[in-house]
């Protein structure tokens, strides 16, 4: 800043202390405490404003990489499940630590899987193949289908048991006896448990929602 000095005082570059007053070179408090104040205030707001566009960026993120997921990744881990869902632990586990893998990719978290499928509204693949099964054979019985099941399914009470007079009355399916692996754990087999397992509500209804 420039200070309002006289010509005569200058002597060897030195001033004389009187001719130095103090208001030259500090500017008032007022207007100090202004512009510290204005700073603060615009960098709350540049800060807040920042932390809203991140998240709404993140959260965009988010829901474009789990709708490219469940769009390319996860039908071909469930393609024709029906035919070729897997019995033993090993297996479903494999397949299931794909979208393990994903879910951790997609939320950048190491929280617990259940955790993850509960913030992405995601099902385990397991009971996704589970729900896909019985609704086959749900789709089937009522003629959706153009399927002759009549020598693949026995209900309990097409069957000549005498010695469980509830299961002739319900719409569980008679289990068949099985030789060998292949012909235990396909289709029409092993959807048998999966069925009974189902409350009568559901057997008897008419459509599935």
């Amino acid at each position: 800043m420039l200070l309002a000095l006289k010509k005569k005082d200058h002597i060897l570059g030195l001033f004389s202390r009187s001719q130095v007053a103090s208001s030259n070179f500090l500017p008032p408090l007022s207007s100090t405490l202004s512009e510290i104040a204005y700073c603060r205030a615009n960098r709350i707001s540049s800060s807040t404003n920042l932390n809203k566009t991140n998240f709404v960026t993140t959260l965009k993120k988010i829901t474009t990489l789990r709708t490219l997921y469940c769009s390319l990744v996860r039908p071909l881990l469930e393609y024709s499940c029906e035919t070729w869902n897997p019995h033993t632990q090993r297996n479903i586990n494999r397949i299931e630590s794909i979208q393990r893998r994903a879910t951790k990719f997609i939320l950048k978290s190491n929280e617990d899987y259940n955790f993850r499928l509960k913030q992405l509204d995601l099902q385990s693949l397991y009971d996704r193949r589970f729900i896909r099964a019985v609704t086959f054979l749900f789709n089937l019985m009522k003629g959706h289908y153009n399927i002759d099941t009549s020598d693949k399914l026995l209900f309990c009470r097409e069957r000549n048991v005498d010695y469980n007079w509830r299961k002739n009355d319900s719409l569980d399916l008679a289990n068949m006896y099985s030789r060998t692996n292949s012909f235990k754990y396909s289709y029409f087999i092993r959807i048998i448990n999966e069925w009974n397992s189902l409350p009568n509500d559901v057997k008897e209804s008419e459509n599935i929602c």
